[in-house]
């Protein structure tokens, strides 16, 4: 069901159709929340041998300052659009993500709007091993403020009868605090 964010190219492995969702309020308080909701149809699309995911993430605090308490809420929104399909002789899958992206705060009355897009890949080089990419916030904007892009890149591998998966990632994010690497 996290395949639109994990990375889209494993929607079309799914067997069925899912529904997820999820609500938290991290470390026990109230005026901090974290909402997802997804939905995946893996086979909904003939044309690309794969199939959709739909998904919305809210983000959400009330935050309380200066001596008066004042109280100043912010709101994130994310709502993805997912597309997977396979390649025919099925060794190969492909995904992408698109983006709509919201920011509010009460505080200044300010609201941004903006859009990012996510490119995976999951390749079999052989019946248990994948290799995976996901390269994530491409051309990613939000007002007047650029994400930096997100590479992913991983290998996995099914062991002991598949009753045993070993994987590992590694994450590279450019120009962070103005630092390359």
């Amino acid at each position: 069901i996290n395949a639109g964010y994990w990375n889209p190219a494993g929607i079309p492995q799914l067997n069925k159709k899912a529904l997820g969702f999820m609500h938290s309020s991290p470390f026990s308080l109230g005026d901090i929340s974290l909402n997802y909701l997804s939905f995946i149809h893996p086979t909904a699309l003939s044309f690309l041998s794969g199939g959709f995911g739909l998904s919305f993430a809210k983000q959400s605090a009330q935050l309380e300052q200066g001596e008066t308490t004042e109280v100043n809420e912010m709101e994130e929104n994310t709502y993805v659009l997912s597309l997977g399909g396979a390649l025919p002789d099925a060794s190969l899958y492909f995904g992408a993500n698109f983006k709509a992206l919201s920011v509010s705060e009460t505080d200044e009355g300010i609201s941004r709007a903006g859009s990012a897009y996510d490119l995976g890949l999951l390749y079999y080089p052989a019946p248990k091993i994948s290799l995976g990419l996901m390269l994530r916030n491409l051309s990613a904007r939000l007002g007047d403020e650029n994400f930096s892009t997100d590479t992913r890149v991983g290998v996995a591998g099914r062991l002991l009868d598949d009753r045993l998966l070993l994987a590992a990632d590694y994450a590279s994010k450019e120009d962070v605090a103005g630092k390359k690497g």
